[in-house]
């Protein structure tokens, strides 16, 4: 009976070493934010590839923007967005993809084009377009620029990243 309580006396730190490896493990693969919560219910990631897997959909950096990027920020927001901004000192552009829609906005000018087969729909106020949507894979991809920018180079954007 001694011996047999010395064999599982010498298990146990054994067993609790292999919980702690495999939990390590699973660890490992989770993507890691960069902060607990920002005050505004997002929570931030170090690229598009750890947003991807905390937010359950798939978003990659945009190819180009239309301005110089002095940061990129990825964040996943308690409602199931997915977001990349890339912002400098005078412009900041957002690409959003959600499973719903995703902007509510009201604009007095709405169109829609085709693009490589995909019907995206442009909104803006006069001769600026501030946001671009359009539906890919089931999910709603969003493009929207602060400052705006003509149909012309919103076309050029999105023949680029889409």
């Amino acid at each position: 009976m001694k011996k047999r309580m010395i064999i599982i006396a010498a298990g146990i730190p054994l067993l609790l070493l292999m919980v702690i490896g495999v939990k390590a493990l699973f660890d490992r693969n989770a993507p890691k934010p960069i902060n607990e919560q920002t005050p505004w219910g997002a929570t931030e990631y170090a690229d598009a590839k750890d947003l991807s897997k905390a937010a359950g959909v798939e978003i990659n950096d945009l190819k180009a923007i239309p301005f110089d990027a002095k940061e990129i920020i990825y964040q996943h927001y308690e409602n199931g967005v997915a977001e990349i901004i890339y912002q400098n000192e005078t412009d900041a552009l957002a690409y959003r993809v959600s499973k719903s829609a995703a902007d509510d906005e009201a604009y007095s000018d709405l169109h829609t084009l085709n693009l490589k087969g995909t019907v995206i729909t442009l909104k803006g106020k006069g001769k600026k377009v501030f946001v671009a949507e359009y539906s890919k894979d089931g999910n709603t991809h969003s493009i929207h620029i602060q400052n705006g920018i003509d149909e012309k180079g919103m076309r050029e954007l999105l023949d680029k990243n889409i």
